[in-house]
């Protein structure tokens, strides 16, 4: 009978949570029917996503972007958006059922985000350890702001490992089961393969911090019942933790990469002080966008709400009732634990507020290799406060009137709380009518609940919570929606771009599409322009050479020159990188003359000399020809046939990287960098056959041990759960008959 009114019970809050769900989906159908568009940080997620799955279609895995600014190792993106994350898969699972790329997508965040959501509730009920107050924390975070962040960031990529990380966890400290440990391995996997592991890292420890020194017995034991655990399962042990070292390497590769000076992010990184081109300058707030700036950033939208943007923290007004009710409540460990959580993670995350960040980028090496404190109020203090809020109300729904004054006293207690809200409304003049509403439904509900015991009529309940927490983002969020740009065809670069190969660049490359290097045209329309060049800083992630070259050559002439991906030359000079004066490049450039400048001193590729009459101009390749074509093409190796009468260095604009490979006729051969970013090669007169590859043997096995070993180590969660849940059912069907 306890069985059968649990799985009872299940099935209610099934519903329950998919109404909410439900709701949330309608909410923000103008997103999710894509007429209004990504934005900011978004749209540059959708696009590298949408590279990477367009090329897992073809069956390649990219290491290598060559759409990204004449060609870039796709280690950077690859690790902000997770690229092992099995959900990823989700886009193209709806891509194969007959979904537009941009609708698959869409609800791949949104099925996402509910996943991190629901991850939040089973936290909520492992820790609230109440039916009703779970599902009022869990609503209270569905329908906050943090899911707008889907639309305008890549939050939610942080969010949804984290949630989980910490259910299991806890699900593990509670008792020691396999299904719980494989948990937290995989999304600790997740998390240190997603974007940048740190902000976990520091929320993580500051939580267990805190944990040790207030519940130190439960820390003690916890440690003692691991032991015990790592004992009986230790190949179990030993097999995770070796996968989670391997999901280690990705990250410092791409770390490793930067201390080298492989690629450039300067836009982000204003200060060299860490050795590293991933270091930050110290966050004070005169340089950067912390935790204050964002809550002062939304203050102003709080004044009229109908005016809310992206990036505006907004929690539903039934979550300041719930604050005003629950101040009366009583104290407990677990509400002073996460009030001291939050109250530390806001004295480091405000560098204004307190000497605490600025002590620990002085004296802790991973503060200085990432920014945004302000993600902190939104992947961390924004579902810990809802958990914060769930602990209240479950102390305060603990509390049952047990005679007539008290009973009184709960009245006026409502009766003031939710006539303080009404008053603050007006005060401020807050345009939102449905918040009015969710106050009078509120102190209704209140007033039942002093007359009725909440445990007998959970469904009833948590039916009037989930329409008390829905009414009012139904009307933010719409106004959300009409304060954002619709759908524009040029939104989203990689909708422009493909991946066969072409010998011209028609404006299949990102920087053409983007529009970042004016038309030619303009400039001659304008004689007064003359010579531009990028600054260093001009670029968020771009290859070290190609920067270098914007820096000191005419970004006209260098747009002019990349139209065509081959150039052939019958003749190469020497080129210094430490040159202050690359005005001989560029006028070579600007008038295709036919002599590479290449960045070695190697006899071996400068012994070639033109025999006879030679052309003035290098040969630009427009397309195939009897004596050179591209055989073979993918974001990683390109196959190359050539049949020259006599000796030519062929360029291939394409940016050089120390991972770049060749092979001629199947022997390796160096590349020569010329034009001072780009990769070069004699070729002899011949057939020929030039194999460009990118990535080494090391890298490709890494990548291939992990994508197998993530995805099998989530298939492994869900067989271990469905056999111990099987398990626990028949002991308590065996219990029942005894």
């Amino acid at each position: 009978m306890d069985q059968q009114r649990k799985n009872f019970n299940s099935l209610q809050d099934t519903i329950l949570i998919v109404a909410a769900f439900a709701a949330w989906a309608w909410m923000f159908r103008a997103y999710l029917s894509g007429k209004v568009a990504l934005f900011d940080d978004a749209i540059s997620y959708y696009d590298h996503i949408k590279f990477y799955l367009d090329n897992w279609s073809r069956g390649v895995f990219p290491l290598w972007d060559p759409l990204w600014f004449t060609g870039a190792a796709n280690s950077f993106f690859l690790q902000r958006m997770g690229c092992f994350n099995p959900f990823l898969m989700v886009t193209l699972v709806f891509k194969a059922l007959g979904f537009s790329y941009l609708s698959s997508y869409l609800i791949y965040l949104m099925s996402y985000y509910f996943l991190g959501c629901l991850g939040f509730y089973f936290l909520a009920k492992e820790v609230i350890k109440d039916r009703v107050c779970s599902y009022v924390t869990f609503l209270l975070l569905l329908f906050s702001a943090l899911g707008t962040r889907s639309f305008d960031s890549f939050m939610i990529l942080m969010f949804t490992p984290m949630a989980w990380f910490f259910y299991f966890l806890l699900a593990f400290g509670r008792r020691q089961r396999r299904f719980a440990f494989v948990g937290v391995i995989f999304c600790l996997m997740i998390i240190v393969t997603t974007y940048i592991p740190f902000y976990f890292l520091l929320s993580v420890m500051t939580f267990l911090m805190l944990y040790v020194v207030l519940y130190f017995k439960s820390a003690a034991r916890f440690l003692r019942n691991s032991k015990k655990f790592v004992v009986e399962n230790k190949l179990l042990v030993v097999g995770c933790l070796l996968l989670l070292c391997l999901a280690l390497v990705p990250g410092y590769l791409f770390f490793k990469a930067g201390g080298k000076g492989e690629y450039v992010m300067q836009v982000r990184n204003t200060n060299q002080a860490s050795g590293s081109v991933l270091g930050v300058q110290a966050q004070d707030g005169s340089n950067s966008w912390a935790l204050l700036e964002e809550l002062f950033f939304a203050w102003h939208y709080y004044m009229d709400i109908r005016l809310i943007k992206f990036a505006v923290i907004y929690i539903p007004l039934f979550a300041g009732i719930v604050v005003l009710l629950g101040a009366a409540t009583r104290i407990n460990r677990s509400v002073l634990l996460l009030f001291l959580w939050l109250a530390l993670l806001l004295l480091i995350c405000i560098p204004k507020a307190s000497p605490i960040y600025s002590f620990l980028y002085q004296h802790v090496i991973v503060f200085k290799y990432f920014r945004n404190l302000h993600f902190y109020l939104w992947v961390t203090i924004l579902p810990a406060f809802c958990m914060f809020l769930g602990l209240q109300l479950k102390n305060y729904l603990d509390w049952r009137p047990s005679n007539l004054w008290e009973k009184i006293l709960g009245v006026v207690h409502i009766a003031a709380v939710h006539g303080l809200a009404i008053v603050l409304l007006s005060h401020f003049q807050f345009p939102i009518v449905s918040s009015y509403i969710v106050v009078i439904l509120s102190c209704l509900l209140f007033l039942v609940r002093l007359f009725t015991d909440v445990q007998r009529k959970m469904v009833f309940f948590m039916a009037c919570f989930l329409l008390i927490a829905m009414i009012e983002p139904f009307e933010v969020y719409n106004n959300l929606s009409r304060n954002t740009r619709p759908y524009q065809p040029d939104t989203y670069l990689y909708n422009w771009t493909s991946l066969d190969f072409h010998y011209v660049r028609g404006g299949n490359d990102v920087e053409i599409v983007a529009g970042t290097t004016p038309d030619n045209s303009d400039k001659q329309a304008d004689g007064s322009v003359g010579r531009v060049v990028r600054p260093l800083g001009a670029f968020y992630y771009a290859s070290k050479w190609f920067s270098y070259l914007s820096a000191n050559v005419d970004m006209y002439v260098i747009k002019k020159y990349l139209t065509y991906k081959f150039v052939i030359y019958d003749s190469v000079a020497v080129l210094n990188d430490d040159a202050k004066d690359f005005s001989e490049l560029e006028t070579a450039m600007a008038e295709n003359r036919n002599v590479a400048y290449v960045a070695t001193d190697d006899p071996g590729e400068l012994k070639h000399k033109p025999a006879g009459n030679v052309s003035y101009y290098a040969r630009q390749i427009h397309g195939p020809a009897d004596d050179f074509y591209v055989e073979k093409f993918t974001a990683n190796h390109i196959k190359i046939k050539t049949r020259f009468a006599k000796p030519q260095f062929v360029v291939y604009n394409d940016n050089d990287h120390s991972q770049w490979r060749l092979w001629v006729n199947g022997v390796p051969r160096p590349i020569v960098r010329s034009n001072l970013a780009f990769k070069g090669v004699w070729v002899e007169p011949g057939e020929q056959t030039l194999d460009f590859r990118f990535g080494s043997n090391f890298t490709w096995m890494i990548y291939l041990v992990l994508l197998v070993g993530i995805n099998g180590v989530f298939i492994v969660i869900l067989f271990l759960r469905w056999r111990e849940s099987a398990t626990d059912k028949s002991e308590l069907i065996l219990q029942g008959n005894t």
